[in-house]
């Protein structure tokens, strides 16, 4: 939704209308972004092979198909 619809749809004050538009679209923008690394994080042989990883073979595979794309 564009930020003019968006605006357009809410009643109350435009200039607080914008910001939450503005805020509504950085955290889907942030959201994406730690999706994606996790995405990337789970499917590394690297993340797999370190000491640290706590996810099973099982569990990531598992995170692998449950993350959208």
């Amino acid at each position: 939704m564009t930020e003019e619809q968006f605006v357009k749809m809410l009643p109350g004050d435009e200039a607080t209308a914008r910001q939450m538009h503005k805020k509504a679209i950085d955290i889907k923008a942030k959201t994406q972004i730690l999706w994606a690394n996790m995405k990337d994080a789970i499917a590394s042989l690297h993340y797999r092979s370190m000491w640290v990883s706590t996810t099973q073979e099982s569990d990531r595979a598992t995170l692998s198909q449950e993350i959208p794309i």
